[in-house]
């Protein structure tokens, strides 16, 4: 969906009347998807989410911290909607953490080296990573699940800038090893 929303400067020049045409154009279809992609939603599940994807990507562009748009502003919803839904259907107890993260992880290409390993062992890695502490569980899941940037994760989790979000992956990746170290996978 190629739109003139898709130039960053525009949007801001434009803000409310590009929040005006994100629910006229963009609800449609985003509901559409949404519900491809997560059929056990219910409709006002949802509606919720469009609406907290909104809320996101205004609050994203009124303070500033969406400083670059790399895709078009389709893409950037889809992706907020993507991790509103994943977080509602987790609370909501309708899917496991681990074995969505793990399924997504065997289809991207960029992962093509985990192939190698068995379903039960990159389970088993999965489940680490939930076990680490805050914000190091974020920030890896973030990284690997979504291969968003440290630019990106800093923009969602509220981080002071990507240097913050790199120390904190690097700080992950360490607890992580050291985790799958002392279990001997």
């Amino acid at each position: 969906m190629k739109s003139a929303w898709d130039d960053l400067d525009h949007l801001k020049q434009h803000l409310e009347r590009a929040l005006d045409d994100l629910y006229q154009c963009y609800r449609p279809a985003f509901l559409r998807w949404l519900q491809a992609e997560y059929p056990n939603l219910d409709h006002h599940d949802r509606l919720d989410i469009f609406q907290d994807t909104v809320i996101v990507v205004w609050n994203n562009v009124r303070s500033e911290r969406l400083s670059e748009l790399r895709s078009t502003l389709w893409t950037y919803v889809c992706g907020i909607g993507k991790l509103l839904a994943m977080s509602k259907r987790r609370k909501q107890g309708r899917v496991s953490y681990v074995e969505d993260m793990t399924e997504y992880l065997k289809g991207m290409d960029s992962f093509s080296e985990l192939e190698f390993m068995t379903r039960d062992e990159l389970d088993l890695i999965w489940k680490y990573i939930d076990q680490l502490d805050e914000p190091y569980c974020s920030v890896l899941t973030l990284t690997f699940k979504y291969d968003l940037s440290s630019a990106e994760i800093a923009e969602l989790m509220n981080a002071a800038s990507a240097a913050v979000v790199r120390v904190q992956r690097n700080r992950g990746m360490n607890q992580l090893r050291q985790l799958v170290k002392t279990q001997q996978i």
